[in-house]
């Protein structure tokens, strides 16, 4: 989502790589409420931006990264999220899905002003949200501005709750908004 020099407030110039790694899991169980058997299905999501800083020898990346930073961002559905049911009477019935919210990631911008500054704006089902990321001397940060963190994990984990977020994101100054929803005719990534 990202791939880009960024200089340390010290004035060390890095390399900063920016992905998302999201996984699925699924499974199905047979429930018994009120006298009726059911079928569910149910997904698990997981959703991490990974950020790595390298060092650059000569204007080139040399080896492994030097830093590393994991984000997990929380949406409601991630964990055990039943996306549907089905009777184990009548199998053949016609099942209504649940898809979860869609998560959609943009490219990344460098800041015009701030040279350890950066931004990847995103969107969870249609609303617009911006992570920002800083180069720090010896780490890397990032951190939405919607939602909030979870506290007392070894990772940072994020809490982005889609309704609660703004119709659309703020921008920086000189720098080019977030980007718009692509047109319908066009089918979204789903993470």
């Amino acid at each position: 989502m990202f791939l880009h020099e960024r200089k340390a407030p010290g004035g060390v110039t890095k390399l900063i790589a920016v992905h998302l790694y999201a996984n699925q899991g699924f499974s199905n169980t047979i429930e018994s409420t009120t006298g009726k058997s059911e079928q569910v299905f149910k997904q698990i999501k997981a959703r991490v931006v990974k950020a790595w800083v390298y060092d650059l020898v000569d204007g080139k990346a040399p080896g492994l990264a030097k830093v590393g930073y994991d984000l997990e961002l929380i949406l409601p559905d991630t964990g055990d999220h039943v996306i549907a049911r089905r009777s184990t009477t009548q199998p053949t019935s016609a099942m209504v899905i649940d898809y979860g919210h869609q998560l959609r990631m943009f490219a990344g911008q460098a800041d015009a002003k701030d040279e350890s500054h950066f931004t990847i704006g995103y969107q969870i089902d249609g609303k617009s949200g911006v992570i920002d990321g800083w180069l720090r001397d010896g780490a890397i940060e990032l951190r939405p501005r919607e939602g909030k963190a979870i506290e007392g994990s070894k990772a940072p984990k994020w809490l982005l709750l889609p309704e609660a977020m703004p119709t659309t994101a703020p921008t920086l100054k000189n720098q080019p908004p977030t980007p718009a929803a692509p047109s319908p005719s066009r089918s979204p990534a789903l993470y």
